[in-house]
């Protein structure tokens, strides 16, 4: 089992890598633009890539300072974060990446946002946790997120009139497929979320945890 520092180094590590690569492809997003700086920046940050990361990078980045902390609110983001960067890779290389092909510094930031942030993600919870963070009632209260922001995301087509990605587009693919399409993502994110909770539940405890150690508590 990985002692504290190597549990905060994983943590620490994660949560750079995706704040780089957030960072590193902004303003190359910047520079594709045609809209002025306000909209393509809220724009970049409305995409689900980047609040993925960024969610992962928050959860990770605040158990890195003490992965010893119980707070239900932690847990939350936590899950949410695994839940919303394993989507994010999955559909990325199952939908997306065939029809982008990006080079330079984009090349290494789009890695970064959509292979190797994800990656080291999920192995990291696998190998280093922290583990016993969760319980069932987080569930519902991880998968907000992403809920949320597939509400945003079809808010924001209807007022700006274009779909954050192809497969989201009402105008092209018929609210009806949509529709489906937004109910399988979100039970697929229930899956995941599962999943992730059971092995959390059976993955040993980390070694500097004590006996007596709550498994979440609510703060």
């Amino acid at each position: 089992m990985a002692s504290l520092a190597v549990t905060r180094g994983v943590l620490a590590t994660t949560a750079g890598l995706a704040l780089v690569s957030v960072v590193g492809q902004y303003p190359l997003s910047l520079a594709d633009g045609t809209r002025g700086f306000v909209f393509e920046s809220v724009e970049y940050l409305s995409y689900f890539t980047i609040a993925s990361n960024l969610v992962l990078a928050l959860g990770a980045g605040l158990l890195a300072m003490d992965p010893r902390r119980r707070r239900t609110w932690l847990a939350a983001l936590r899950l949410a974060g695994l839940v919303m960067i394993t989507v994010t890779g999955i559909l990325y290389h199952l939908l997306l990446a065939a029809d982008n092909d990006p080079s330079g510094v984009g090349f290494y930031t789009d890695l970064g946002l959509h292979t190797v942030v994800p990656l080291l993600a999920v192995l990291g919870w696998l190998v280093v946790g922290p583990h016993r963070l969760f319980d069932w009632s987080i569930l519902l209260r991880a998968v907000l997120l992403p809920v949320l922001w597939l509400v945003y995301a079809l808010v924001r087509e209807a007022v700006v009139g274009e779909a954050l990605y192809p497969f989201m587009s009402v105008a092209e693919n018929g609210a009806g497929q949509v529709a489906v399409t937004l109910v399988a993502i979100t039970g697929f994110a229930l899956a995941l979320g599962a999943v992730v909770i059971a092995g959390d539940r059976w993955l040993p405890a980390p070694s500097w945890a004590g006996a007596d150690e709550p498994d979440v508590v609510v703060a």
